[in-house]
């Protein structure tokens, strides 16, 4: 349709009459077109925050679901646990590790064994001098720490990691030796024994 012819058409309706099927149509259409192109690149568009926000929540709870035990033992032919049926949960504490080689106190080698015994110049009494000189260490160490952070105290909690095989007047000499450092209360790290 011409102006022309768009211009009668207006002139004997007495109106305003569009264009109607005329290359106005084409040219609205092709912007239209062009908005709607542009809606869906915009739709495609890779929405990262909420993605960021679920992976976000993903973690946490993966996180907050995954549990480990404080007292990480390797057995080796030095050291096997005592079986128990004790269900208790471990609680994190300082850990005493003893075996056929030595005691180690919180992963730092503190006395050699000779074959599995403590040497007697070491022991005075029932103390153990190196053994009692760490653990006065440690609990000076806790204690400084518990000054810093309100969240943390020292309860004198200790695990005693030791050979099912060691002889109970060395547990015995080792216990006495972490009571006189302050550190009171023992707990003892045993396999599950099978049901």
């Amino acid at each position: 349709m011409s102006e022309e012819e768009v211009q009668q058409q207006q002139a004997a309706v007495g109106g305003d009459v569009e264009a109607y099927g005329g290359w106005g149509d084409i040219e609205s259409n092709e912007g239209s077109r062009r908005k709607k192109k542009k809606q869906k690149d915009k739709e495609l568009a890779l929405q990262i925050t909420s993605l960021l926000d679920a992976l976000f929540i993903i973690l946490c709870f993966l996180l907050k679901s995954y549990s480990t035990s404080p007292v990480n033992v390797t057995q080796s032919n030095k050291l096997q646990l005592p079986k128990s049926s004790a269900t208790l949960d471990p609680k994190d504490a300082l850990p005493l590790v003893v075996d056929k080689a030595g005691i180690t106190v919180d992963g730092e080698p503190v006395l050699a064994m000779k074959d599995g015994k403590i040497p007697e110049d070491m022991v005075d009494g029932h103390i153990i001098g190196d053994l009692v000189e760490r653990l006065r260490e440690k609990a000076e160490e806790k204690r400084k720490m518990a000054e810093m952070n309100s969240d943390l105290s020292f309860k004198g909690e200790l695990i005693v990691v030791c050979d099912g095989d060691l002889p109970f007047a060395i547990l015995r000499d080792i216990l006495i030796t972490a009571g006189d450092a302050e550190y009171g209360q023992f707990r003892f790290a045993v396999v599950k024994a099978a049901s």
